[in-house]
């Protein structure tokens, strides 16, 4: 996804009107726990790693944009965008 770009991450932070911050603060807090999540996984005994590796990337990116439009849906809720 890019999170740590400077154009991915004005993309996700122009969408947001208020608590920008925390909005820049939960990128890094997710991109520190995705990191650390993925360094626990690849240590792991796997048969075929790249496969795993292909498999691990294409889930995380899955749950990410299913994930995106419900937090989008909440923030307008909220009255935040």
């Amino acid at each position: 996804m890019g999170f740590n770009r400077p154009v991915s991450s004005s993309l996700v932070l122009e969408q947001v009107r208020t608590d920008i911050g925390s909005a820049s603060s939960f990128m890094v807090f997710y991109q520190f726990m995705a990191g650390a999540l993925c360094m626990w996984l690849v240590t792991l005994p796997h048969p075929d790693p790249l496969r795993y590796y292909g498999y691990m990337i294409m889930s995380i990116s899955l749950a990410v944009l299913i994930i995106w439009p419900f937090l989008f849906m909440w923030l307008r809720k909220k009255g935040r965008i």
